[in-house]
């Protein structure tokens, strides 16, 4: 038996246990929280796995551009295609462009002559497919991109007032807003056509097309003009001829009607167009080639501004 009075110390004591425990574990620096997640028909470890799917059927045609074509890729919910291309089979490839949105089935190149080998592969954010089994086409034909006129070879020609782009005309040759100008032409007598005396004409040489020493042919030549207008009154048509030979001969002129006071790009010419010339590499010679404008209006008075001219070489090496 417990002496009279000595179950209160007892309990005292383990009162005072329970609140250490207590105490102890509600100072705790990091709570302990446990949960079970549980699902019997699914808790097997396993993950679902998808794959993005690259195009199929894909094909490649030379020429004076190589033309991709390929089947839309089954995984609809992608961006597009990534496209790459390598100089040679085993690479090394780099990417040239993309063909958006999925749906797309085709692409455009237009590298130099010679065998290209292209390759494809889907994209959506930075995931991509396998690439696709690469294809080759010939490109047989060579562009030699945008050449400016060089500033200080240009001269007024005769017709109009004969002062052609009298106010900084060497500006024609940098895309840099500084404006070639031919005030007031039209002075001298209103006409649209091509071959009026009355208009004012300008030409303009130094292209360095940079043509390799042998060419087979030059397929076309398209004439870069950025024009604009002081006014919108009347019609104003700018007409654009060629030369082999210096000046001594021209081609038929090309022209287009300008559009208005903002300034504008024109092309003349294409690719595929000689300017019904067969031209060899030594016409095309800074020394040789010749561009002369030719500012055509219905107005009395009307100011061409001339932001930038310049001239590209379509040929077959």
């Amino acid at each position: 038996m417990l002496a009279p009075g000595s179950i209160q110390p007892r309990l005292f004591r383990l009162a005072i246990a329970w609140v250490a425990l207590i105490a102890v574990a509600s100072s705790a620096a990091v709570p302990l929280s446990l949960a079970l997640f549980s699902d019997a028909t699914t808790s097997d470890g396993g993950f679902g796995a998808a794959t993005l799917a690259p195009p199929t059927d894909v094909a490649a045609t030379g020429g004076s551009d190589v033309s991709l074509t390929w089947t839309a890729s089954t995984s609809t919910g992608a961006t597009g295609y990534a496209v790459e291309r390598a100089p040679d089979l085993a690479g090394p490839y780099a990417q040239i462009g993309t063909a958006t949105p999925i749906g797309a089935t085709s692409y455009i190149d237009g590298p130099t002559a010679g065998i290209w080998w292209y390759r494809l592969s889907t994209y959506v954010s930075n995931w991509t497919s396998a690439t696709t089994t690469p294809v080759s086409a010939v490109m047989t034909s060579a562009d030699t991109g945008e050449r400016p006129c060089v500033a200080g070879t240009d001269a007024a020609d005769t017709g109009g007032d004969g002062n052609g782009y009298q106010t900084s005309p060497g500006n024609a040759c940098a895309s840099d807003g500084l404006l070639a100008v031919d005030p007031g032409t039209g002075a001298a007598g209103r006409s649209t056509s091509c071959t009026n005396a009355a208009n004012d004409r300008h030409r303009f040489w130094g292209y360095d097309f940079g043509l390799p020493g042998t060419v087979t042919s030059i397929d076309g030549v398209t004439v870069r003009a950025d024009m604009g207008l002081n006014n919108n009154g009347g019609t104003s048509v700018l007409c654009v001829e060629l030369s082999w030979d210096g000046g001594t001969t021209w081609t038929t002129a090309r022209s287009v009607t300008l559009s208005g006071t903002t300034v504008t790009t024109y092309a003349l010419g294409s690719p595929t167009d000689d300017w019904g010339h067969t031209w060899t590499a030594a016409e095309l010679a800074t020394t040789s080639f010749r561009v002369r404008l030719t500012d055509a209006t219905s107005q009395p008075i009307k100011d061409y501004r001339l932001d930038y001219l310049a001239v590209s070489v379509q040929y077959t090496p």
